[in-house]
């Protein structure tokens, strides 16, 4: 009868330990130091709830209206970060025959630029996007501007004015319509990130109109963020 209680007593207290250290410890749902996403089972005294928090133990933003999580696009964070970038170009007078654009030069590392590219055209004209530029003949320097204005980050994707381009492989072509607006990657959703371009690292591309008509007024427009993939 002893052995029995004694038996009892230590099942009794091994669940009392086992029950106090599930309610204490820290479940880790995934991250590490660096920042990301950790789960949080806390002692609170009376009940157990699991928070979202991240490395430095700051609570995951919640919309207390829905209770969603609240949450951001990975190119918005690239923004953020200070890894997000434009680059404009505009041509007031394009005519027949006439080439105006962009050379875009990608830096030999494997922090890649994903790019978004756009142009517009008020006369017919023809757009392309060339990889590997056999000849092209080349102007001033264009500025790529950071997104984020607090950020001292510049991007190692270079920018030059385009006059002239032959050869390599086209693998975009747009085709304007006389008074008519367009762009390479469509407009609308079908404008959005799932069309973007990853350029290859260290190689060149030309981006330009030539115009089919006289005096036109063009844009070209790009949007990128560089990112080197991860490896874990």
């Amino acid at each position: 009868m002893r052995r029995c209680v004694v038996f009892l007593t230590a099942i009794s207290l091994a669940s009392w330990l086992f029950g106090q250290t599930d309610n204490q410890r820290e479940v880790y749902i995934g991250g590490n130091a660096t920042g990301l996403t950790v789960g949080v089972v806390p002692n609170n005294g009376t009940n157990s709830e699991v928070r979202l928090v991240n490395a430095n133990g700051n609570d995951v933003g919640i919309d207390l209206a829905t209770r969603s999580m609240q949450t951001i696009s990975y190119e918005h964070h690239e923004i953020h970060s200070g890894s997000h970038y434009v680059v404009t170009l505009t041509d007031t007078d394009l005519d027949t025959g006439e080439t105006n654009g962009i050379l875009v030069t990608t830096a030999n590392s494997t922090k890649w630029a994903h790019m978004l590219f756009a142009a517009d055209s008020s006369v017919a004209a023809n757009g392309f996007i060339v990889e590997n530029p056999t000849v092209s003949t080349t102007g001033a320097t264009i500025t790529a501007y950071n997104n984020d204005r607090n950020s001292t980050n510049t991007a190692v994707t270079g920018f030059t004015e385009l006059t002239y381009a032959n050869g390599g492989t086209t693998i975009d072509k747009q085709l304007f319509g006389a008074a008519a607006v367009g762009n390479f990657r469509g407009s609308g959703g079908a404008g959005g990130r799932d069309n973007e371009l990853i350029l290859k690292q260290n190689e060149e591309y030309a981006i330009y109109l030539v115009g089919a008509a006289d005096n036109g007024r063009l844009t070209i427009h790009l949007t990128f963020y560089e990112h080197t993939n991860k490896t874990d």
